[in-house]
Order: structure tokens, then sequence, then C-alpha cells
């Protein structure tokens, strides 16, 4: 079900906008753990007006509580040359009953017609930024193991984590497996 409208944030300009109506394949995803703060950052309706304003994630107010995986995300958008990024918190106004139920109606559309998805996976909340993007970012430190079948073919595996020491959080996410099976890339 295509929505009525989309909101992106333009990570040029620092705003929420709608989405063109060719919305396929012009913004990119992030998917990622919300995480407890005290103070979340969020759309709401007392709030959305302003969002919608340029340079309204700019505002001193709005720019400390963004958080990092949110701001590193905008940075990678930018990064990879395309410019609205999509982000659940944004995307939906969290204290409208019947904006959720519209907007949670249509994520499978979101996913299905994103550019692809930034996945936050090791992530453990929306504070810990995306490794190797934005500044002070950790280091990528990944273990990847190369079999060699024959000289000429390959395989290289990434062992990212331990699901039963459950060091990571995004695996248990609920959204994780519409995500996985309706995006594209």
């Amino acid at each position: 079900m295509m929505p009525s409208t989309i909101l992106l944030i333009d990570t040029e300009d620092r705003y929420l906008v709608n989405a063109p109506k060719n919305v396929s394949y012009t913004y990119i995803a992030l998917s990622y753990v919300w995480g407890k703060v005290a103070d979340p950052l969020y759309t709401t309706l007392g709030n959305v007006g302003i969002f919608r304003c340029k340079g309204a994630f700019d505002l001193s107010h709005y720019r400390e509580r963004l958080p990092r995986t949110i701001r590193d995300s905008m940075s990678l958008t930018q990064l990879l040359g395309k410019r609205h990024l999509w982000v659940n918190r944004f995307y939906i106004v969290q204290d409208d009953i019947g904006h959720i139920h519209k907007q949670l109606k249509a994520i499978a559309f979101v996913y299905t017609n994103t550019y692809f998805i930034i996945v936050a996976f090791d992530s453990s909340g929306d504070d810990y930024g995306i490794r190797g993007v934005g500044k002070g970012s950790k280091p990528r430190q990944y273990k990847l193991d190369e079999f060699k079948f024959v000289s000429d073919y390959h395989l290289i595996v990434y062992w990212s984590y331990d699901l039963a020491r459950r060091e990571y959080l995004y695996p248990m996410r609920e959204w994780i497996f519409q995500e996985r099976e309706v995006s594209q890339r």
C-alpha cells in the first residue's frame, strides 16, 4: 500500500520533506536500534511543522538531540550521492494514532522502494553511530575468513556476531524480517 505521504530527511538542507510522487529508489532507508535515551528526538504533532522548515535539524536544540547513528546516516547518504534519508522515528508522527496506523501499513512499500538500506547492525543504541562514518567513529574491525576452493574461486565470510551471547540488539528487532524480505538492497 502506497502511503499518501512519505516523510524523508533532506540531508542537504536538513529538514523533513515529502517524498516525490515517483519515489522509487530515490532515497536511502536506515535500519537501527532506537536505544534508551532520556529525551528522544522524533516527530510529534508539536514539532512536525518545525521539522518541515529548512535547517530544522541544525537548530541547536534539535542538533544536540539528533542521535549519532542518524547523523552518520545523513552523512553517508550524501557521500553515496543521494539526498534523502528515510528514518522511522521521523517518518511516523509518534503521537498521532491515525498517522501511526496508516504509516505502519505502508512500511513494506517504504522498504520495497528504497535505493538501499543502511543497517546499523552492531550498534547498541541510536547514539552508537555507524563504524567508519562521521567524526570520532569507531574503527571497522571485522574478522574475515577466506576459503579457497580452486585457484580462481574464493569465498570470503564475515563472522559478525554471536547470537548466543546476544552482544548485538539489532538482530532482536521485530521489523528485521520485513526489512530483509522486501527491500531490494
